[in-house]
């Protein structure tokens, strides 16, 4: 082997010494290396889900179809409620408000009902969870022949605390001592105004049920009235957004 061989060789095996030796220097410097901190929209962020995010929420479907009549309905079903016995109640309330109105339409069906005249009742539903508050809103649109369809809404709102699951109405969620309607009521009457809405009476709105239609959705607090309860039916279905801040299960007005 000629000495020029030898030199060249040499420096070869010098040369992959050397880009050994930087890798090994790469792979410690980075072994020691502080992880990158988890910011809040990190995809490996583990983030605990709050009680109603861990509650099931299923369809339980019915469909009843022919020549003259359209009935397809999903109706929020429970699945998973600390409370079985509640869980129950509250399945069967849901499922029987929309049972009663199918049975309605069926009442007015016969063989001899023509195609042409269409019953229609279509059910779907959305759920909200916020916190211990689990939100479902059941959608209705509802026809009997003639050439306007009724659409309302169904509100339910539950507790999902283990040991205390419950149904939630407005008074609930706030304190006892907070005169809750009269805050909502005065929300109200300034949106309509600032909307242009004309409210039954003319006055505003003076009063609310107990059992007043509301919702919960992004730690909102929604109040829903049904196509012509306080204006007229060319408004449509009424949602307002209250701006009370939620804290520990209460709405701060």
């Amino acid at each position: 082997m000629s000495p020029k061989t030898k030199k060249m060789i040499i420096i070869g095996a010098v040369a992959v010494l050397l880009i050994l030796v930087v890798v090994l220097v790469v792979v410690l410097v980075n072994s020691k290396a502080p992880a990158e901190p988890v910011g809040p929209n990190d995809p490996g962020e583990v983030v605990e889900k709050s009680p109603a995010e861990k509650i099931v929420v299923n369809p339980y479907n019915i469909t009843n179809s022919s020549k003259n009549r359209d009935v397809r309905t999903s109706i929020p079903k429970i699945m998973n409620l600390d409370d079985s016995r509640f869980q129950e109640y509250m399945n069967k309330k849901m499922l029987q408000t929309v049972i009663d109105y199918q049975n309605e339409i069926e009442t007015m069906i016969d063989e001899d009902t023509p195609a042409a005249t269409l019953y229609k009742y279509v059910v779907s539903y959305e759920k909200y969870a916020n916190d211990i508050y689990l939100s479902m809103v059941v959608s209705n649109d509802y026809q009997t022949g003639g050439m306007r369809s009724n659409s309302w809404k169904d509100t339910y709102t539950v507790d999902v605390t283990k040991g205390a699951n419950k149904e939630i109405f407005l008074k609930d969620l706030f304190k006892a001592e907070v005169d809750y309607k009269k805050e909502i009521l005065a929300e109200i009457n300034e949106q309509a105004e600032t909307k242009g809405y004309e409210l039954v009476g003319g006055n505003g709105l003076s009063s609310l049920p107990d059992t007043q239609k509301f919702y919960i959705k992004d730690q909102k607090l929604i109040i829903y009235f049904d196509p012509a309860a306080i204006a007229p039916y060319v408004y449509g279905e009424l949602h307002f957004e209250m701006p009370f801040t939620y804290e520990n299960g209460k709405f701060n007005v």
